[in-house]
C-alpha cells in the first residue's frame, strides 16, 4: 500500500472508532446566554445509532479508497439526516 493510502486508511479507522463514543462535558452549563443556548441544535438529542462501518475498502489504490470513504460519508448522512 502505498503511504497516502495508509494515511487515508488510518484516519478513516480513527474517525470510525471515534465516531461511536460520546463524550461528557465537564464545564458548567452556560446561562444567560441565548446565542450559545438558542440554537435549535441543542433540542435535537442524541443522533440515531449508525452501521455504517461496513467491510474494509476492496484493493489498494487510491481510487477504491476514496469510494470506501465516500460510502461511509453518505451512509452516516443518511442515518443522521434531519
Amino acid at each position: 500500500m502505498t503511504m497516502k493510502i495508509r494515511a487515508i486508511m488510518t484516519t478513516v479507522a480513527a474517525s470510525v472508532l471515534l465516531l461511536p463514543g460520546t463524550a461528557t462535558a465537564s464545564a458548567y452549563p452556560v446561562e444567560d446566554a441565548p446565542l450559545l443556548t438558542g440554537n435549535p441544535l441543542y433540542t435535537a438529542g442524541r443522533l440515531p445509532a449508525a452501521n455504517c462501518a461496513g467491510k474494509p475498502a476492496k484493493g489498494s489504490s487510491l481510487a477504491s479508497v476514496k469510494r470506501h470513504v465516500s460510502a461511509l460519508i453518505t451512509c452516516m448522512n443518511d442515518t443522521w439526516r434531519p
